[in-house]
């Protein structure tokens, strides 16, 4: 998981996490870093200023995004924009969210902190290959400072970060509004393998497997169920594989999967996602991918370059979903 700069945080999730600037509505990339430090990344749920337009429920004690790292995660192609311009970066209207009249086609999506921050990425039938997002939480949100609509073309994906009663308890309503709004999936718990403060849901097998029982498995047959996304941080699998032994009669639709390496890992990336695919035999979401920048900073042509070629081959991987 990955914190807010200051400027975007936000990742595309199809092929990679990447800092972009964007100056039109296209999805052209022209800048740089996808990283991630683990004993630095700020806490993932959403601000808690203004939640008037997303649920009335969200409880004030919830941590700020962290400014302290300049870390943004990526899914099935999560692509990190550190750094943005656009037409769309100003004030607008309150926020009405709407049911999309065609989503965008493609794997990549967006993980993000506010709902303007979705704008940048064209509509459909402007060949934008970005079509889903999500952003740590079970609902849309908008900083009341920058109050852009959502971007109707791209599908918000509901996600139940951890097991704490202040989001299990406004999870259903959250994800029933969302898929009145158009979601089709949602994902399960952040990172529970992994304790990285404020980054990661630090689950055991046993609290996971109870609370997906009471808040994902109602869900089934309804959305469907992305499994807890696991990181590669060295136990993610077998972490992975015991829930999935205990959680009996459970419904699991999709695997999620997180990963973070450095600029010349790109046949450890293959690799990682080859095995996570033969060993579950499920569909795969990279929700989050990008740079472990604790192994030194990147330069603009590297990251670029090892950009190319992730988002390349996951593109060509049918079963690299997202």
């Amino acid at each position: 998981m990955t914190s807010s700069t200051g400027s975007l945080a936000g990742t595309i999730s199809s092929s990679s996490s990447i800092a972009q600037t964007t100056t039109s509505s296209s999805d052209s990339t022209t800048s740089s870093s996808l990283m991630k430090s683990p004993s630095t990344a700020g806490s993932i749920y959403p601000p808690t200023t203004d939640k008037s337009s997303t649920s009335s429920s969200s409880p004030s004690t919830l941590p700020l995004y962290s400014t302290s790292s300049p870390v943004i995660p990526s899914t099935s192609s999560t692509m990190a924009l550190s750094s943005i311009s656009t037409t769309s970066s100003s004030a607008c209207a309150s926020p009405t969210y709407m049911s999309p009249p065609e989503i965008n086609d493609g794997k990549r999506g967006l993980c993000f902190t506010h709902d303007n921050y979705t704008q940048p990425w064209s509509l459909s039938g402007q060949n934008s290959q970005v079509s889903w997002g999500y952003n740590w939480f079970s609902s849309r949100y908008s900083d009341p400072s920058v109050t852009c609509q959502y971007n109707p073309a791209i599908e918000f994906v509901p996600l139940l970060f951890s097991g704490a009663a202040p989001l299990t308890s406004i999870w259903a309503d959250n994800v029933r509004r969302e898929i009145d709004l158009g979601a089709t999936a949602v994902l399960g718990f952040n990172e529970p393998d992994a304790c990285f403060p404020g980054a990661s849901a630090c689950m055991s097998v046993s609290e996971a497997v109870s609370v997906w029982k009471t808040s994902m498995e109602p869900l089934a047959g309804t959305v469907r169920l992305g499994s807890p996304g696991i990181t590669n941080a060295g136990s993610g699998f077998e972490w992975l594989d015991q829930f999935l032994a205990d959680c009996t009669a459970c419904t699991v639709d999709f695997i999620a999967i997180h990963w973070y390496a450095n600029m010349y890992a790109f046949g450890y990336l293959q690799s990682y996602v080859r095995q996570a695919y033969e060993r579950y035999g499920k569909p795969i979401w990279l929700t989050e991918f990008g740079y472990d920048y604790s192994e030194g900073v990147p330069t603009e042509a590297q990251v670029q370059g090892f950009l190319k070629q992730a988002v390349t081959w996951l593109d060509e991987q049918e079963y690299v979903e997202r």
